[in-house]
């Protein structure tokens, strides 16, 4: 029984394997309804899959159908653990990430989908000259006022040369992770935080489609923000 309950391996993605090869093993691993599971992205060519994997994954005839992740960055020691039975699997890159998905019945509703497209008109683009900590305040700064079931959207495109659309999805990934970080562990305890999942997709419409957008979603309330002392 209690091995029944224990979270599966971590599906490891180091950007070998093509999404459409990767992607019946997560469907595998998220079919149970109360069994949560884990991605380790390794590298940009890994966080690059994952970003894929999370867009193409949705659950078919269901109403939450639309996974979402809590990111967090890892380190190499993380990986080297969950790859320890590989022998030949190398570590490339520096910047490594979990993406841990609830168990599905806590998966998002497809009406969050329609959130999405209220947020087009104010979103965070992610270009190949975009630096990750100014960005990453940024998020942090516009998830603490969110309203409740509203979304911020972080986004870059997925045109042009391959390196530069690994670097603009890495860029971004590592953005959410220090953001979310901030939320979960401030380096100020007295002040507001808010903590948030993310979910993927990608649009493939409009002039500069393809285009990843990465969804943050605010957990709970806003937090109370302290007022400003008039000058």
């Amino acid at each position: 029984m209690l091995a029944s309950l224990r979270r599966a391996a971590p599906l490891v993605l180091d950007g070998k394997e093509g999404v459409q090869e990767v992607l019946p093993q997560l469907e595998a691993l998220t079919s149970s309804y109360s069994a949560p599971a884990e991605i380790l992205a390794v590298g940009q060519k890994g966080t690059f899959t994952a970003m894929e994997l999370l867009a193409a994954l949705r659950r078919k005839g269901e109403q939450r159908a639309v996974p979402c992740v809590r990111l967090t960055k890892v380190d190499a020691a993380t990986v080297e653990a969950a790859t320890k039975h590989r022998q030949t699997f190398r570590i490339q890159g520096y910047n490594h990430y979990r993406l841990a998905l609830p168990s599905s019945e806590n998966w998002l509703d497809l009406s969050t989908l329609s959130r999405w497209d209220s947020a087009e008109s104010d979103k965070l683009l992610v270009g190949s000259n975009t630096s990750v900590m100014p960005l990453a305040k940024a998020i942090a700064g516009r998830v603490k006022p969110l309203p409740k079931n509203q979304v911020l959207l972080v986004e870059t495109v997925l045109r042009g040369d391959r390196d530069q659309k690994r670097l603009r999805v890495s860029h971004l990934a590592n953005a959410v992770a220090r953001a979310s970080a901030w939320q979960v562990r401030p380096v100020d305890a007295t002040k507001p935080t808010r903590p948030f999942d993310c979910a993927v997709r990608i649009r493939t419409t409009g002039p500069e489609s393809p285009i990843l957008q990465v969804a943050i979603l605010p957990i709970g309330a806003q937090p109370q923000l302290p007022e400003e002392t008039p000058q």
